[in-house]
C-alpha cells in the first residue's frame, strides 16, 4: 500500500495527509465527509497525553465543523481524532498488541492491497473501513484489538444516544515522538470483508465467553495470572507468553493453564484462540490442535503450582483450602456444610499428579497417541498385552508406597497407626488421564527413534 497517495483540495495541494497540518488536515477530512475533534498534544500533561478529547461532549459531534469552526477549535501543536461510526462512514480495527496467529485468523484469504492502515509503532496499527453495523465496538484487550464505532451512552438526563468512538488519525504524533502515518486513500476505504466481520465477530463472542463464564470459574492463582498475562500493563509478566514454551517445563506450564480453562468450560475452540495469543507468529494451527488433543480437564494440584515459579507468584494461603475449581469448590464447601463432621485422617491423601510422576519414573512407559494403549518395560522389550490392567495395580501399588514413604519421613521408625485408604476407581482413572497426557507418544516418533523404543511387542 502506498503512502504517496496526493490530497487534491481546495485547501492543500501536492501533500499527502502526512505532511499536512492538523488544522489542514481536518479541514481535508471535512471535505470528504468525516468527522474530527481536536484532541490534546503528545507533550501534555494527563493519563494519556495526545489522545484525550479537548471539546464537550465530542461524542455527540454529528457533522464534520466548517472552515471557521476548524481555524477556531483547532490548533497545529494539538492531534486529530475521529469520531467513529455511521456519522464519519468509519469502522477502525485498532491492533494495540498485533498477534501474527490473530491477524492470520482476521484476514485468512482476504485481499488486502486496498486496505487504508495507520500506523505509528512497530507491532501497533490501525485499519480504517466504511462503517459496518454488523459488527459491535468494544474494547477486546485480551484479543489485542479494540472495535472503534458507534455505541450506546447515558446522558446526564439519562437518555440514551448514539456516540462515536475516539480514534487518533494521521498526522498527530504520539507521545513516543512517533508520527501517526497513513497508507492507502482514505477517500477509497473498502468495506469491511463478509469474512472478516464473520471471524472478527467469531472472536469477539469467544472474549465474551472467555471473561464472562469460563474465568469466573477458574481459582483464584489462575485468575491473576491471567490478567498479569493479558491485562495488566504494568506488570512484569504483562504478554509475557513465551513462559510457555521453550523446553518441558515451558510445555508442562502450557498443558496446565489449557487444563485450567478447560476444565472450567472452555472448547477447543477457545483454546485454538487462547494459543493464537500465546504463539504469536510461532503459531501453527495443525500442530497446536494436535497438542490440544492430549490435553485433559486435569487441572494443576497444589504441588505443581507450588513447584512451578510462575504458578507459585499467584498462589496464596486461601487458595490452599481446595484444588476444585471455582464452580467445584463453591459445591465442595456446601457438601461439606450438609454433612456430618467427619474425624480426619493424619495420613494425607496424594494429589493424582505425584502418585503419576512416581508411575513414570519408576516404571518405563509409554502411551501411544492414537490408540491411548499403555506400554510397558519388561525384560528388554515394550510390550502392551495385559497392561491396562498392569498399570492399574502398578498406580494402588505406588499410592500406597508413597503414603508410606512421608509416615517415614514425618514419623522415623514408627509404625503407621492406621490402615492406609484404598484407591477407588474415580483416583486411578484420574492418575491414568494424567499419565496418558505427559507419556504419549507418536508412532512417527517411535520409528524415528528405534534406540529408545525398541522391541514392540504388540497383541
Amino acid at each position: 500500500m502506498s503512502s504517496e497517495i496526493l490530497m487534491d483540495t481546495e485547501y492543500v495541494t501536492g501533500k499527502t495527509v502526512n505532511e499536512m497540518l492538523p488544522t489542514e488536515a481536518a479541514k481535508y477530512y471535512a471535505s470528504i465527509g468525516i468527522v474530527t475533534q481536536p484532541l490534546t498534544g503528545c507533550h501534555d500533561k494527563g493519563n494519556t497525553p495526545g489522545k484525550q478529547p479537548i471539546l464537550p461532549e465530542w461524542q455527540r459531534i454529528e457533522k464534520p465543523f466548517t472552515d471557521i469552526e476548524i481555524d477556531q477549535k483547532f490548533k497545529n501543536d494539538k492531534n486529530i481524532g475521529y469520531v467513529c461510526g455511521s456519522r464519519s462512514n468509519l469502522l477502525v480495527v485498532d491492533f494495540d498488541w498485533f498477534r501474527d496467529g490473530i491477524w492470520r485468523y482476521i484476514f485468512r484469504n482476504v485481499d488486502m492491497s486496498h486496505f487504508v492502515k495507520v500506523s505509528h509503532t512497530d507491532g501497533k496499527c490501525h485499519f480504517i473501513f466504511q462503517y459496518c453495523e454488523g459488527i459491535e465496538a468494544g474494547k477486546y484487550k485480551l484479543l489485542g484489538f479494540d472495535i472503534l464505532s458507534d455505541h450506546s451512552v447515558k446522558g446526564s438526563t439519562g437518555e440514551t444516544y448514539s456516540a462515536g468512538d475516539n480514534c487518533v488519525c494521521s498526522p498527530s504524533t504520539h507521545a513516543d515522538g512517533n508520527i501517526y502515518r497513513m497508507e492507502g486513500n482514505i477517500e477509497a476505504r473498502v468495506s469491511v470483508p463478509d469474512g472478516v466481520i464473520t471471524r472478527l465477530n467469531d472472536l469477539i463472542n469467544q472474549h465474551k465467553e472467555i471473561t464472562k463464564k469460563i474465568l469466573p470459574k477458574c481459582r483464584p492463582w489462575f485468575s491473576k495470572l491471567w490478567k498479569a498475562l493479558f491485562e495488566l500493563t504494568g506488570d512484569g509478566l504483562y504478554h509475557q507468553t513465551d513462559i510457555f514454551y521453550g523446553g518441558s517445563d515451558g510445555r508442562i506450564r502450557f498443558l496446565q493453564f489449557c487444563a485450567e480453562l478447560k476444565a472450567n468450560g472452555a472448547t477447543d475452540k477457545h483454546l485454538l484462540t487462547v494459543c493464537m495469543l500465546i504463539f504469536g507468529d510461532r503459531y501453527d494451527a495443525v500442530l497446536t490442535g494436535r497438542e490440544l488433543a492430549q490435553i485433559k480437564p486435569l487441572t494443576a494440584t497444589t504441588d505443581s503450582i507450588l513447584a512451578d515459579p510462575y504458578f507459585k507468584r499467584f498462589y496464596s494461603d486461601s487458595d490452599r483450602n481446595s484444588n476444585a475449581t471455582g464452580k467445584g469448590a463453591a459445591k465442595a464447601r456446601k457438601s461439606k456444610m450438609d454433612k456430618p463432621e467427619k474425624k480426619e485422617s493424619s495420613l494425607h491423601v496424594p494429589d493424582f499428579n505425584v502418585v503419576a510422576e512416581r508411575v513414570m519414573k519408576n516404571y518405563p512407559l509409554f502411551v501411544m497417541r492414537d490408540t491411548e494403549e499403555f506400554y510397558l518395560y519388561t525384560d528388554g522389550v515394550y510390550c502392551n498385552r495385559g497392561s491396562n490392567l498392569i498399570i492399574k495395580k502398578i498406580i494402588r501399588d505406588e499410592f500406597q508406597k508413597h503414603i508410606a514413604d512421608e509416615w517415614e519421613l514425618c514419623h522415623p521408625g514408627k509404625p503407621l497407626e492406621e490402615e492406609i485408604p484404598a484407591t477407588d476407581t474415580g483416583y486411578v482413572h484420574e492418575v491414568i488421564e494424567y499419565i496418558k497426557a505427559y507419556a504419549s507418544v507418536d508412532r512417527e516418533e517411535i520409528d524415528g527413534n528405534q534406540d529408545r523404543y525398541i522391541n514392540i511387542h504388540r497383541k
